[in-house]
């Protein structure tokens, strides 16, 4: 009887599970695409806010140059910047705005990370929409090209990786518990 009521209550804690979707999809000899969608517990509107302003809350601060995500900011203007200042001065680009619908759709141009170094290109399109119960539905894609000797086959899963961990960060939060799960 014990692991009657232990599965039901796994189906039951499934069953309520916001929708996440990641994956790699899309992989050729020039690059790649990495998909992303979570169900947040926020209206578009404040979900929007947390996305851009609340960055340092919920960007992993491991995949950052400085190891502190609260020297990073998004500037959610034409031209603006996720930028990361460091504590000794310096500091680096890792994305720049492109396209804004205000509470819609951000599209961000640039390579994260080790990325720059390999000369890659990216498009980062993040979109918005009214989800379940008041919330919202956001979904992340990443486009990723360039030229790597090796491929992209074993780089792609590591992006999708690093990438799923930020926006699982950014569902926490948005649903009030902390970045860590």
């Amino acid at each position: 009887m014990p692991r009657i009521a232990t599965m039901f209550f796994l189906l039951a804690a499934l069953a309520t599970t916001p929708i996440l979707r990641a994956e790699v999809t899309a992989i050729s000899a020039h690059g790649f695409t990495s998909t992303h969608v979570h169900e947040l517990a926020l209206p578009p509107e404040e979900a929007w806010r947390l996305l851009t302003d609340g960055l340092p809350r919920w960007w992993d601060a491991s995949h950052s140059y400085g190891g502190r995500a609260e020297g990073l900011s998004l500037e959610a203007r034409p031209g603006g910047c996720l930028c990361e200042a460091m504590m000794d001065g310096g500091w680096v680009e890792h994305l720049r705005v492109v396209f804004i619908a205000p509470g819609r759709t951000l599209r961000l141009q640039g390579a994260l990370g080790p990325l720059a170094d390999m000369g890659l290109q990216g498009m980062m399109r993040w979109t918005l929409e009214p989800g379940e119960a008041g919330g919202s539905t956001f979904t992340s894609t990443y486009v990723v090209s360039g030229y790597l000797e090796d491929g992209f086959e074993g780089l792609a899963p590591a992006v999708d990786a690093v990438n799923g961990g930020h926006f699982e960060r950014l569902q926490r939060v948005a649903a009030g518990a902390p970045a860590e799960g």
